[in-house]
């Protein structure tokens, strides 16, 4: 008897099998540049991909620093969303 939410046999070895290679080495948000660890579950255009560029405010994503640069020259956001709470 399977409990709601687990996958069976078949379709946890392909879920593993998927997911044992992670497919994105780097991650650059702003001006940090961090190597990843595991498999990320990005849309399929972007699986053969070695670094991904996210702009810092709206976590936009992107292939090339290039691209991010053209993004946000159209994006309008100077800050992440939200109200500011706290400031150390």
């Amino acid at each position: 008897e399977e409990v709601a939410g687990e996958l069976d046999a078949v379709t946890r070895r392909e879920h593993e099998a998927a997911t044992r290679v992670k497919n994105i080495n780097k991650v650059v948000l702003g001006k940090w540049e961090i190597e990843t660890w595991y498999y990320s579950p990005f849309p399929p255009e972007y699986l053969n991909c070695d670094t991904l560029y996210f702009c810092e405010f709206d976590m936009h994503f992107v292939r090339s620093h290039a691209a991010l640069q053209r993004y946000m020259k159209r994006s309008d956001a100077v800050h992440p969303p939200g109200n500011e709470i706290y400031r150390n």
